[in-house]
């Protein structure tokens, strides 16, 4: 989803035709609006991976 969402915003940015129609000022805050969501999806994580990754945050346990 993501990979196709960053190149539809591409697209957009290039295609001169649809940006004068819909507005170039609409173009471009709805790119940078999409760019930022794109970029905190991309950061977060989620239910699958916490699980998956976080015993690399538990300490280990020490035995003596």
């Amino acid at each position: 989803m993501t990979d196709r969402l960053d190149a539809a915003l591409t697209a957009l940015e290039q295609d001169k035709l649809l940006a004068e129609a819909l507005g170039d000022r609409f173009t471009e805050v709805v790119t940078a609006l999409k760019r930022q969501e794109l970029a905190r999806f991309r950061r977060a994580v989620t239910d699958w991976e916490f699980p998956a990754y976080s015993w690399i945050l538990r300490p280990a346990s020490t035995t003596l």
